[in-house]
């Protein structure tokens, strides 16, 4: 199995799944490829591709089961895409859901309590489930959030419902939200 670069979760039954990456030791050469590792049977199986080519997509499992695979680098040079799409558990497909309003690859991200995902790359934005659309959600309190390279904080949801980005870069770039 040579895939790199991809993003991993354990399903509700208990299965690893992969999604995206790379299928060869060169960045550029994305792909759309989900497999599946049984880990009573020691077997992967590959599952529906995704729409579009994810190199380091975000992914999150949502309340009811399904995947929200968000942006990622794709083919020929790894450009960034603030595209989406859902994965189902019951049909085991992907489908094209509401973008993001800047490409990121990576994106550290949480489901909240209430439901929705809170994406904290910049612009921090919450994707709302039923309607699949995202919106801004306002500022971070230390803004310069190494933006537009790549995302140095990791974004944990805490027991109380208050998410807390840490790990934080500051570098040497202007963030947008600086201005």
């Amino acid at each position: 199995l040579e895939q790199g670069c991809h993003t991993p979760t354990v399903l509700l039954d208990g299965r690893l799944l992969i999604v995206g990456g790379q299928e060869s030791e060169d960045f550029r050469d994305a792909t759309k490829q989900t497999k599946v590792w049984n880990p009573s049977t020691g077997v992967w199986t590959r599952l529906a591709d995704l729409n579009e080519e994810r190199w380091y997509p975000g992914l999150v499992r949502l309340s009811d089961g399904r995947l929200l695979a968000m942006g990622g680098g794709q083919s020929p040079s790894a450009q960034r895409t603030p595209t989406c799409e859902l994965w189902s558990p019951e049909t085991g497909q992907w489908t094209v859901t509401g973008s993001m309003s800047q490409a990121a690859d990576f994106p550290p991200s949480v489901l909240l309590m209430n439901g929705e995902v809170l994406r904290s790359w910049y612009p921090p934005q919450r994707f709302n489930v039923t309607t699949g659309q995202w919106r801004d959600t306002g500022l971070f309190v230390q803004p310069n959030r190494f933006w537009p390279g790549h995302c140095d904080h990791s974004l944990v949801l805490l027991e109380d419902g208050r998410a807390v980005a840490c790990g934080i870069l500051r570098g040497n770039l202007t963030s947008p939200s600086m201005l």
